[in-house]
């Protein structure tokens, strides 16, 4: 094998030349902690090694980390410790990995982390328990409460998310802002639509149920901490679940205002998206627009990079977000779902489309057609204040005609 990659001692003439930068990095780190006594993080703070570098160092520790765990031996000699420690009775009665034979109270990380596939993926191809009872007993304890990891300030040193957790170890208040935003870029690049359990498509496709289940299941997630859910969750009066609400919405808006804005926006558009989704029937149209009209990306927001803008009202809701912006001149085009906006031509005022909250600050159900129409009708209006236009396209019509709706948008958007 070449070896092509090479890395100096900026301290003396010590060098290392391996096959890969990560293996020649890691050679270095090794090399002056035991020689000069400087910690890995005093060393990035003060050396200006490339990026390229500190990234391979991690993908060949992780990789190095997962043959090993792989290895039948480390794995026979795990268990066997364990089962020395629990006794052979316990220790059978154990989650075994099909994959591996690894035994362990619980095979989320195990599976995820070793195998590089998911828990579902893993419960679909393989029979057996993944957890014990009193795991699954300890985990909801853990998180209920005080006892929740990040239920009291400060805990933010544990938190990747949070400045406070690079400064714990070492780095600099600069290093630390830059290392979070690449950890916040990272894991936003990686992420797809069916992956945030903040959609209606992660429903879809880790339940396997169609679109209203899916919607369900949202809201269901989404309505943890309304004050009927917290009333009936402790047993109290709806009083008493309305101080609680309170203290929660003080706490998540003192949270807020410690992020930037970059971050409060992000975390919007996450909480909005199960109500104010673009569905992905919308983004094939607008892809579709784009293709037919020549539009170029940077000319338009839409999918993920939605345009948000914000109600003058004190709420964790007061943003609304459009599906489709022509950035040149300043025209919207929202793609309606027939059942999720109330299409009336389908619907009377009175009718309930669906079991769904349109404005989860003020907890309203079961809302009409009427109600959905007047919710609409407010956002276009937010839209007219910041000086957009904004035309309405109804998957029905698309469906129907797919080229006479390009016409409208065309003739719309004044291309």
């Amino acid at each position: 094998m070449s070896k092509s990659e090479s890395i100096s001692c900026p301290y003396c003439k010590y060098s290392t030349t391996s096959d890969r930068k990560g293996k020649c990095l890691m050679s270095l780190l090794g090399h002056i902690k035991r020689a000069h006594n400087i910690t890995e993080p005093e060393f990035r703070e003060t050396n200006k090694i490339t990026v390229e570098y500190w990234n391979d160092k991690n993908t060949y520790m992780a990789e190095n980390s997962k043959r090993r765990l792989r290895d039948p031996k480390v794995i026979k000699s795990k268990n066997e410790k364990l089962r020395l420690k629990l006794g052979d009775e316990a220790f059978y009665e154990l989650p075994e990995c099909k994959i591996c034979g690894f035994r362990g109270k619980q095979l989320y990380k195990h599976v995820f982390n070793i195998h590089d596939i998911t828990v579902d993926e893993y419960k679909s191809k393989y029979e057996g328990i993944t957890e014990t009872k009193e795991y699954l007993s300890y985990l909801s304890e853990s998180r209920t409460g005080e006892n929740n990891p990040m239920y009291k300030n400060g805990t933010s040193e544990n938190s990747p998310w949070a400045v406070e957790f690079y400064l714990k170890r070492g780095y600099s208040m600069e290093e630390s802002i830059k290392l979070k935003q690449e950890f916040i870029n990272r894991v936003s690049n990686s992420k797809t639509v069916d992956s945030e359990p903040t959609r209606i498509e992660y429903y879809m496709k880790k339940h396997g149920v169609d679109e209203e289940a899916a919607t369900d299941m949202l809201h269901n997630r989404q309505s943890t901490n309304s004050v009927k859910n917290i009333a009936e969750r402790n047993d109290i009066s709806i009083e008493d679940a309305k101080i609680i609400r309170d203290q929660i919405t003080k706490k998540w808006l003192n949270t807020l205002s410690n992020k930037s804005q970059d971050e409060i926006n992000e975390i919007n558009r996450k909480k909005m998206s199960g109500h104010n989704m673009v569905s992905q029937a919308a983004n094939s149209f607008f892809d579709f627009i784009c293709d037919k009209l020549h539009i170029t990306r940077s000319e338009v927001k839409y999918d993920k990079d939605e345009l948000l803008l914000e109600k003058n009202l004190d709420t964790i809701s007061k943003y609304r977000k459009y599906d489709f912006t022509y950035i040149r001149t300043n025209k919207i085009i929202e793609y309606n779902g027939d059942r999720f906006h109330a299409n009336p031509k389908i619907y009377n005022s009175t009718d309930i489309p669906i079991t769904w909250t349109t404005c989860k600050s003020n907890n309203m159900y079961n809302r009409t057609a009427k109600e959905i129409w007047d919710y609409d009708a407010d956002k276009i209006k937010l839209a007219n204040e910041n000086g957009y236009e904004v035309l309405v396209i109804w998957h029905s019509d698309v469906k129907k005609n797919i080229y006479r709706e390009l016409r409208k948008c065309k003739e719309f958007l004044g291309i």
